[in-house]
């Protein structure tokens, strides 16, 4: 679209109607939602006000923050990325931002087989050493096409990280479902907010390889913390 000089105005109403004559398509084949009581649930009863996580809800939010930060640095800062550091031609720019969507969503498919195969926390480590080696690569090797691949390599390795804390945080004993699930989705989300300011302050006042270099260690800290995660076996219900 940048590159036939499409204005935004028309690309957004080309997009928009696409995707709602799919969705009104795909709407009938929504599955409803029963609500079934589970009166032998270990987990405690929903309570009112406010409660402070235990320690394996506090480390999946921590780790929903540093991928959440992650994301909202590509999301924001990618483009600018490939338009400054790698310096790449008008019609490019936005390739570094569609491989790393792309590879996100396809590895959101991946990460089913690999939580089934290696379990959560191997998941997590080989997820933080793809976002590491992504971004360093990026900072190390910035030119159009292998910053492209990098950002691929990011897009892997943030693919699974906050479905995972939202799952393992559903599952909690400490708390309920609900409960959990807000406070893990409210530590990511301050993440996916606060990351892209930090990072344009950072790239003021030194550079936006600096930025990403930062970023690129919270892969290894997501690798790291991934060892201290709690897994609660999943309830298997009788037939």
């Amino acid at each position: 679209m940048i590159s036939s000089y499409v204005p935004p105005i028309n690309h957004f109403i080309y997009y928009s109607a696409v995707g709602i004559a799919f969705s009104l398509l795909l709407f009938r084949y929504l599955v409803p939602e029963e609500e079934q009581p589970q009166p032998n649930s270990p987990i405690k009863e929903s309570k009112k006000g406010f409660q402070l996580p235990d320690k394996n809800l506090a480390m999946l939010g921590l780790l929903a923050f540093f991928a959440m930060v992650a994301e909202g640095t590509m999301t924001d800062w990618s483009s600018e990325y490939m338009k400054h550091i790698t310096q790449a031609p008008i019609q490019l720019v936005g390739y570094g931002l569609t491989a790393y969507m792309f590879a996100m969503a396809s590895g959101r498919f991946i990460s089913d087989f690999t939580v089934r195969r290696f379990g959560e926390q191997k998941t997590l480590l080989i997820c933080g050493i793809l976002l590491f080696i992504g971004l360093g690569s990026s900072v190390l090797f910035p030119s159009v096409y292998s910053t492209i691949i990098a950002f691929m390599i990011v897009g892997l390795g943030v693919s699974a990280v906050v479905p995972m804390c939202y799952n393992l945080a559903g599952h909690s004993k400490s708390m309920a479902p609900q409960q959990a699930l807000t406070l893990v989705t409210s530590i990511g989300f301050i993440g996916f907010f606060l990351g892209p300011p930090v990072i344009g302050f950072i790239a003021q006042h030194s550079s936006l390889k600096t930025a990403f270099a930062i970023i690129a260690l919270f892969g290894l800290a997501i690798s790291i913390l991934s060892r201290f995660i709690i897994i609660v076996p999943k309830q298997v219900k009788n037939s």
